[in-house]
């Protein structure tokens, strides 16, 4: 297959085996002094100027001259308005606004006027299509079985809920709460810390029960529901915070045990602080060995500590229901009182606030998390924690409310301890002056004083904290492990390591030791504190905008079983979260976010490579679909005229520079598509190609292009063109401008692979769609080429002296080389060769150096899609089956032809400085041709920033200097900024001799007399081939293409690009040999691309605001 071959249908850069096209992006700078305008040239002003019949020296003065003097010969021309054509040329007066003052006087000649035979207001008849339903694949579960222990919802969920909560804030801060804030007020604040957590909990059981869970509990919830992002940050921050919060009950039973040490006469070091560092210390020592053993022994500790805690709660409420001895009496103590009830029923917040008091509350709910964070041990996540949590925050908060109460109704808030002061009625009295040590409001060993027997109590004090201890410090490694599978972070991974039947992520448990021992050596509880709420209130505020996240989208995907839950109550239990951070401590709030943030930040941009279905995708596609809807019903203005490309490209590995020329028109800001017309008889299934077109995204991505990509199986190019026009795109996201190769090889083709292609442009019109032909002399195809490269690449390595002989190819004009200057190639490089790809040379050898046809080549693709050949043995398994030409070997270099073959590929990813872009702007077509080539000037274009150089047609010779300075006043209207405006006013003037005579040699062989003699056949179709009636009757047409062809050799052989308006093929008058053989001969010749380029007709230009 050779490089002109069409573009639409080429499937040859397809490979057999699984290997990714990789090439690299070659940056390059231009050579000073490689183009027609030097760089050293200084800019000269914006001039317009107008060519003309003169003599060489004359021009050449001319042209060297800053302001140059011009002089005309007008004889022998024939006025351009007496020349028998419908098309016009450029003028303002077609781009006027009907409506406005001036009002639309003149008309430019509609695209049917111009293409049919005979232009009729024929009425259109349309086809009818059913759609027809496909039957999804059935989905099977895939269960693997396993010997791991698995966990019921009470063991699992419910005591590790309960144990969490029940902490050391029950124990010593709810009779403190109570004196402040009141009974009232107390149970508010449990009650609304309660409303808090059981909406979250909602939310949870909402996210737990739309899917399987897996390990990571929260963060596996949030990270499925609103993507890695959010999922990472506040996953490897709630990890921490868990480690945090085992620290911090490890502080809290140092400080308990310290305190009891210390009143038997027993101390480790100095009674203070550093006993509680040493205690800590060993008591996280204790909780690792716990954890180490493994997940059910862990459990059964914590039945124990539950049962030691439920002991010491029913010692303290049997306790209550005993007289007061004398120094109960002494410290507080009333027994169950109405008058202490009603005394203790309203606030004294003595120096507090609500919110004070709250902050100092909240963070006993924050363990509602407990059993979700161990989700990959239970036995059945989805039923497990929606029901153990729910049962856990009830049994909680009833817990701390009959605590609130029984202390309110029990204790005084202000004693003196003093037996004497009970005697005599004055226990109260040191409330005065503030010298009171005992009562609710300033004794928090208020629930040890009323059990019945004291040491009960500590005995819960110390099952609380260690139990909460024991959870938070399982929680942490297990949510790192989940994180480490998940890949998000770097060096994460290792600390997941699983060991033993129950995968227990022994690094992390050690690694959580090392950073409790740093918290523990801090050893002020109210330090450390305040890490740990925020981290959790971010986390349950995420929950909560999870479910209202994925409820708003209307995702179909977002179905929970479980039911007991609003959007709207959702939302609010997030605000209230982010509401209760602020409460706590604003700057603490704000550098919690500031940190997640960071996080999310770093993930964002590390773009790992997971797809979950979150709540993000399902808004994207929401907020694109009401877009489009609401584009469809909206009329279209020509100010917000945007090129929407269908590109014409087979498979778009074989055309890269294809698409990167269409991709410098749209950028990121306009619609384009990549359509690729199999040819095939074969059953087609669309899962065949569905690997492919995954890999074709994953190119467009590694080459940074932002293209769509879609195929259709026809058995024909022109018809399956049609289908491409005809189904791509939605409502106003439709392409409007076809963009396509040249076929180089038209006259090597056969007469039907002729018909085809000119058919294509025919069907490009039928669809009123403008139309651009991208021509390069050493073509679009790079498949053989690679091919051919890839054999040569297979060969033993050449050694660095037979490389240094080697000269690097000659560059085009202006255009510097991809390779340095030296013999070898820079080092990013040297990093990549070619090598053989497996799809071409499949078989043998010699397969790969026969050219196919294009449905050989499609049916041999859809073979190979539909039944993978084997790996070769010795070879590791590849993960694509996209052409690459490059794999990483340091020791060798690319020959010449490979350099040549890396530099046509990217050429139009190099930017060309001081580049010139000459448009011949020869007919009206609603500026199309003049939009497309400012568009290539703009950033994130190879060609930004060059010089933009506009000819056009005068239509009378008298005419010449007003019809230059209406044009140049046009384009000034229009806002584009140009350099020359360069007027002609001979383009009817006849060609030479000898460059007719080499036209009509150029022909000859596609004569139909010609073409009929060699084959013996008389009955040669006259589509095809040029008659000699359509010669004779197309001769000024003929010559006008002829004269163009000398103007661009005159003027713009040093260009870096060509755009020259597509001359339009009327049906039934032009043959397709004709029409090539001008579009071919006018730029075979020329150094640089060419774009041949047509509009619809349509304004796409306007001057107005």
């Amino acid at each position: 297959m050779q490089d002109g071959d069409n573009e639409s249908l080429s499937v040859g850069g397809l490979p057999r085996n699984q290997s990714r096209f990789k090439v690299n992006k070659v940056e390059g700078e231009e050579e000073n002094g490689a183009i027609l305008v030097s760089q050293n040239e200084t800019p000269r002003p914006r001039q317009v100027q107008f060519v003309v019949d003169m003599d060489e020296d004359d021009a050449r003065a001319a042209d060297t001259a800053q302001h140059p003097t011009v002089t005309y010969k007008t004889s022998n021309f024939k006025s351009f308005r007496n020349v028998e054509t419908v098309e016009r040329v450029p003028i303002v007066d077609y781009y006027r606004d009907v409506m406005s003052i001036e009002g639309a006087i003149a008309t430019r000649p509609s695209l049917a006027e111009l293409h049919e035979e005979h232009y009729a207001n024929d009425a259109k008849n349309f086809e009818t299509f059913k759609l027809l339903d496909t039957p999804s694949p059935s989905l099977k579960p895939d269960k693997a079985g396993s010997g791991r222990l698995r966990l019921g919802w009470i063991q699992g969920v419910l005591v590790r809920v309960v144990l969490s909560i029940l902490g050391t804030i029950l124990f010593l801060r709810v009779s403190w709460m109570t004196a402040h804030a009141g009974i009232g007020c107390s149970i508010l604040i449990v009650l609304c810390s309660s409303a808090v957590s059981v909406i979250t909990c909602l939310s949870m059981c909402a996210i737990c029960t739309n899917g399987e869970i897996k390990g990571g509990g929260a963060y596996f919830m949030i990270s499925r529901s609103l993507g890695p992002e959010f999922g990472g940050s506040i996953g490897l921050a709630f990890a921490f915070a868990n480690v945090v919060a085992a620290a911090f009950c490890s502080v809290g039973f140092a400080e308990t045990l310290r305190d009891l040490l210390k009143e038997h006469g027993l101390i480790f070091i100095d009674g203070e602080l550093n006993d509680i560092r040493v205690i800590g210390i060993l008591t996280m020592v204790l909780i690792l060995a716990i954890a180490v053993v493994g997940v059910s022994f862990e459990s059964k500790a914590q039945w124990v500590m539950l049962v030691v805690l439920t002991v010491s709660l029913v010692d303290f409420l049997v306790g209550t229901l005993l007289p007061p001895d004398e120094v109960q009496q002494s410290r507080g103590v009333t027994g169950y009182s109405t008058e202490t009830f009603l005394t203790n029923f309203w606030p004294d917040w003595y120096g507090e606030t609500f919110f004070s008091v709250f902050s100092v509350f909240y963070p006993a709910t924050t363990g509602i998390m407990a059993g979700a964070n161990i989700s990959g041990d239970l036995d059945n996540p989805a039923t497990a924690i929606p029901k153990g949590t729910l049962l856990g925050i009830a049994v909680t908060s009833l817990i701390y409310a009959g605590t609130v109460i029984v202390t309110g109704a029990t204790v005084i808030r202000q004693a003196s301890g003093e037996i004497s002061d009970a005697v005599n009625g004055s226990i109260s009295a040191c409330a005065q002056n503030g010298t009171c040590s005992f009562g609710i409001m300033n004794y928090y060993q208020t629930l040890e004083l009323l059990g019945a027997w004291g040491p009960l109590v500590t005995a819960g004090i110390f099952a609380a904290t260690l139990s909460s201890a024991l959870a938070g410090f399982v929680s942490g490694p297990k949510l790192l492990q989940a994180l480490g599978k998940d890949k998000l972070f770097p060096f994460v991974a290792w600390f997941s390591f699983p060991y033993g039947r129950n995968r227990e992520p022994r690094r992390a448990y050690v690694l959580a030791f090392f950073l409790g021992l740093a918290i523990v050596s801090i050893g002020e509880i109210n330090l450390i504190a305040p890490i740990i709420a925020n981290i959790f209130l971010v986390c349950y505020a995420l929950i909560n905008y999870a479910v209202f996240d994925a409820s708003f989208a209307g995702s179909p995907g977002f179905r929970p079983s479980f039911r007991y839950y609003n959007q709207w109550v959702a939302l609010i239990g997030a605000l209230l979260c982010v509401a209760i951070m602020f409460v706590l401590s604003w700057w603490k709030a704000l550098l919690t976010f500031l940190l997640t943030g960071a996080l999310y930040v770093y993930i964002h941009h590390r773009n790992p490579d997971v797809n979950w279905g979150s709540s993000g995708q399902a808004h994207s596609y929401k907020s694109a679909l009401h877009s489009t809807l609401k584009l469809a019903s909206t009329e279209e203005h020509v100010k917000n005229y945007r090129p929407q490309l269908l590109l014409l490209t087979g498979n778009p590995v074989s055309r890269p520079s294809l698409v990167d020329f269409g991709a410098s028109i749209t950028k990121d800001v306009c619609l384009l598509v990549c359509g690729h017309v199999l040819l095939s008889s074969l059953p087609f299934k669309r899962q065949q190609m569905q690997k492919l077109i995954e890999e074709i995204y994953q190119w467009f991505t590694k080459r940074k292009v932002k293209s769509f990509y879609t195929f259709v199986v026809s058995d024909s190019l022109h018809t399956g063109v049609r289908s491409l026009l005809q189904s791509v795109g939605v409502g106003k996201l439709r392409p409007n401008v076809v963009l396509m190769g040249f076929k180089n090889d038209w006259k090597e083709s056969t007469p039907e692979q002729v018909e085809d292609y000119f058919k294509v442009i025919h069907t490009v019109f039928d669809n009123y769609c403008g139309l651009a032909i991208l021509r390069l002399q050493n073509g679009l195809d790079f498949s053989d080429r690679i091919a051919k490269c890839d054999l040569m690449g297979s060969d033993a390595s050449k050694s660095a002296s037979n490389v240094a002989e080697l000269s690097p190819p000659a560059a085009p004009t202006a255009i510097d080389h991809p390779v340095a200057a030296g013999n070898f190639i820079s080092p990013e490089e040297s990093q990549t060769v070619l090598r053989e790809d497996s799809y071409m040379t499949y078989g043998s050898k010699e397969s790969s150096e026969l050219p196919k046809t294009e449905a050989e080549e499609t049916e041999e693709i859809l073979e190979y899609l539909s039944e993978e050949p084997p790996a070769p043995s010795g070879t590791e398994p590849q993960d694509s089956f996209i052409p690459s030409v490059f794999k990483d070997v340091k020791t060798r270099h690319l020959s010449s032809d490979q350099r040549q073959l890396m530099y046509d590929i990217n050429r139009f990813q190099t930017r060309l400085k001081h580049a010139v872009i000459d448009v011949y702007w020869l007919f009206d077509d609603g500026g199309l041709g003049l939009l497309i080539p400012h568009l290539l000037t703009l950033p994130q274009s190879f060609l930004r920033n060059a010089k933009l150089r506009v000819f056009t047609v005068a239509t009378s010779r008298s005419q010449l200097e007003r019809e230059q300075r209406s044009m140049a006043a046009l384009l000034s209207r229009f806002r584009l900024d140009y350099s020359d405006v360069i007027v002609i006013p001979d383009l009817t003037k006849r060609p030479s001799n000898s460059l007719i005579e080499e036209f009509q040699e150029f022909i000859f062989s596609r004569r139909a007399e010609t073409s009929a003699e060699e084959t013996g056949d008389r009955s040669i179709s006259s589509d095809v081939f040029i008659t000699a009636t359509e010669y004779d009757t197309l001769k000024p047409k003929t010559y006008r293409q002829l004269r163009i062809k000398e103007l661009l050799h005159e003027h713009s052989f040093g260009a870096q690009l060509i755009v020259l308006t597509l001359p339009i093929p009327r049906k039934s008058v032009i043959s397709a040999s004709l029409y090539l053989s001008w579009l071919d001969f006018v730029s075979k010749d020329m150094p640089c691309p060419v774009l041949y380029l047509r509009g619809n007709q349509e304004s796409v230009l306007t001057f107005y605001s």
